[in-house]
């Protein structure tokens, strides 16, 4: 479900560098996910393009030799292309690269890669009410 989201997310962003105008886009643009998905999809990047954050332009990171026997090449093109369409910034770039030498014990393919980063965007944040930044899928906005 929220790699799904993941995909989502990469498509609007697309459709935006491509000219395409963010209000316009609706749930019947992305038919073959479910509207739940669409809709934390659009609010995640909403809500990204409304903090205009400060945007830092990455450097290319340069894997090191235990870096590249771990990541498939498609894993980590997929994180350069989120961190170049400002989904991922440049720590969240280092940590999920860090959380990958950490934790995995063989390659990590696309897949394995997608639902890392959503499991780190989508992630519950420390808050006083313990809600979660985005819709998780399952949840119903009024």
């Amino acid at each position: 479900m929220q790699e799904n989201v993941i995909d989502i997310i990469l498509s609007i962003y697309r459709r935006l560098i491509a000219g395409e105008n963010l209000k316009e886009m609706t749930p019947n643009d992305f038919s073959t996910f479910k509207k739940s998905e669409f809709i934390a999809a659009y609010s995640y990047v909403l809500e990204k393009n409304e903090s205009n954050e400060a945007r830092i332009p990455m450097v290319p990171r340069i894997l090191h030799l235990a870096e590249r026997m771990v990541l498939t090449t498609e894993a980590y093109g997929f994180l350069l292309e989120l961190n170049k369409l400002n989904v991922l910034n440049t720590a969240d770039l280092e940590q999920l690269i860090e959380k990958t030498m950490i934790n995995s014990t063989s390659r990590v393919t696309l897949e394995m890669m997608k639902a890392m980063v959503a499991n780190h965007l989508f992630q519950f944040k420390n808050s006083s009410q313990g809600l979660p930044l985005h819709l998780s899928g399952n949840e119903m906005a009024n």
